[in-house]
């Protein structure tokens, strides 16, 4: 009851500053600043109000979710002019994603003091700030991710036989949101079924909760590729949309320090060195002792950093946007890293340090 008390008022403070951010930006003219903003309010309209409507204007790039939520609304001028219906989408997955940060921190270091340090680091970060008031697709990434994360931890915890209908729901919404996502949930179903093993679950059982689990984004990635095929001819669309840039293509360490330095420039030197080192301390807690074995899980919050490593080394320009994932990671296990302290005192002056160092 605590941790769900903490989580649901650290969750509402964050919404609260959400929407204060997002009235700032409005009245600055910023919300719809960057043309992708603008593009994914178009792909939603063309599908009802175009010379030729239909499904198929969602297209085969973007996947179909955070359309298909603003399908409706964007029909209304004022919302389709503004962008205030995807904004208030991205407000509250921000409280979503801050919910389930602050859950996932209390649950494994029992600490209150790293929930809502990760969820300071949340909120006070400008970067996240800004995404946040946009229509942009980020935010809802974040929140179907994070609970995904939460939901297959605590899961996993409780030794259910039966898998929860929103655990499959969510892993099949964040498979229809963005290709990251599909790294997210295929390598947490993977930590979760290690750990699962390493609790001593029997094979067959294994692979019942395999299916049960892998059926929700297999079905969500067969019924996207099916209508990319309709679409426009191909399963699945992996270039001719933007110009190719040599910067980093083919060059595998020159990439591996973009992505290192995009997140840091985002999150901070301090936040993203603590984050890693708390990650590596879970993994190996995870690997030594079965009992901590769904450590592993939440791990899998880092795995978008595969998706801008080899788009830039296919030769896609560097987009500094697509580590937005990794700051939000960086910030939960920053925070989480705070509960690994002993006293009150220490996790205290730890969470200053961190907020601090976003802060510079």
């Amino acid at each position: 009851m605590i941790i769900d008390r903490t989580s649901r008022l650290l969750a509402a403070a964050a919404t609260a500053a959400g929407a204060v951010a997002w009235i700032v930006f409005l009245r600055e003219d910023l919300i719809l600043t960057h043309y992708d903003a603008k593009a994914h309010l178009v792909v939603a309209r063309r599908v009802i109000d175009n010379i030729t409507p239909g499904w198929q204007q969602i297209g085969a790039v973007w996947l179909p979710l955070p359309h298909l939520i603003q399908l409706f609304p964007t029909q209304v001028d004022v919302f389709y002019r503004t962008g205030a219906f995807g904004s208030m989408v991205s407000v509250a997955c921000f409280g979503i994603t801050a919910y389930a940060a602050a859950r996932l921190a209390i649950a494994i270091t029992g600490s209150t003091v790293a929930a809502a340090t990760a969820v300071l680091l949340l909120v006070i970060n400008p970067n996240l700030l800004y995404l946040q008031a946009t229509p942009m697709t980020e935010p809802l990434l974040l929140a179907v991710s994070f609970l995904a994360v939460l939901w297959l931890y605590e899961w996993v915890v409780s030794n259910a036989e039966h898998v929860p209908r929103r655990l499959g729901w969510v892993l099949f919404a964040a498979a229809w949101t963005r290709y990251e996502a599909w790294l997210v949930v295929a390598s947490a179903l993977v930590a979760a079924i290690y750990a699962l093993w390493r609790r001593g679950v029997p094979t067959r059982v294994l692979v019942r909760h395999a299916w049960r689990l892998g059926i929700w984004p297999a079905a969500a990635v067969a019924i996207f590729v099916v209508n990319s095929w309709i679409t426009v001819g191909s399963w699945f669309v992996a270039g001719g949309f933007y110009v190719p840039d040599p910067t980093y293509a083919g060059l595998v360490l020159k990439t591996a320090i973009a992505v290192w330095w995009g997140t840091h420039q985002m999150s901070g030197y301090v936040v993203e060195i603590v984050a890693l080192a708390v990650a590596a301390i879970f993994a190996g807690r995870a690997l030594v002792r079965a009992a901590d074995a769904p450590l592993l899980i939440p791990i899998a919050l880092l795995a978008p950093a595969i998706l801008p490593f080899y788009a830039f080394v296919s030769g896609h320009p560097f987009r500094i946007r697509y580590m937005i994932p990794l700051v939000a990671a960086c910030a939960f296990f920053s925070g989480a890293g705070v509960g690994l302290a002993r006293s009150r005192r220490a996790q205290g002056l730890l969470a200053a340090v961190f907020a601090g160092a976003l802060a510079i």
